[in-house]
């Protein structure tokens, strides 16, 4: 056992490199694994938007596609719905995240198809899903994304909105 600790120790003196990409792997895996935890933990703060695909303006596709042929419907222009996403998306980082502009990007809408339509050019730039990235966020330590009270209360705001105009 002795004789291994000092191999360990000569081939860390010799070329730590590999020792910490092996430490630095370990702690982001580690870090994942509490955010999965975490989720799993979280998973009984579903409501009506996580098990109603067609109510739920985040599966945008379901949700324009519920739409009565017919009605008048507001969305944003292109730009501003672009310039939302892209603000929901900056919010994050690796080590620190903006939840008041999040918060206050939600803020904007003034239906659930305008969130349903930045939903859409979220998924289309970004290449994920804006209520997955709500809650993990962009930063792979456990705390990235909303904390469960900052995701129910943009859950809430986009509840209390109308589903159109």
């Amino acid at each position: 056992m002795a004789k291994t600790i000092t191999k360990v120790k000569d081939s860390f003196a010799r070329n730590p490199l590999p020792w910490v990409v092996l430490a630095g792997g370990a702690i982001y895996l580690a870090s994942r694994g509490v955010k999965a935890v975490s989720n799993l933990a979280s998973k009984g703060l579903l409501n009506k938007f996580e098990t109603s695909a067609s109510s739920n303006p985040f599966a945008f596709r379901s949700f324009m596609g519920s739409i009565p042929k017919g009605t008048t419907v507001i969305y944003f222009t292109t730009a501003t719905a672009t310039q939302i996403a892209q603000d929901i998306y900056s919010a994050f980082g690796y080590f620190t995240d903006d939840e008041t502009a999040v918060l206050n990007a939600f803020r904007k809408f003034k239906t659930q198809a305008q969130v349903a339509q930045v939903a859409q050019i979220f998924s289309t730039r970004y290449k994920t899903d804006l209520l997955q990235y709500l809650k993990q966020g962009y930063g792979p330590l456990p705390q990235a994304g909303l904390s469960d009270e900052e995701y129910q209360t943009v859950l809430k705001l986009v509840n209390a909105l109308p589903k159109y105009k």
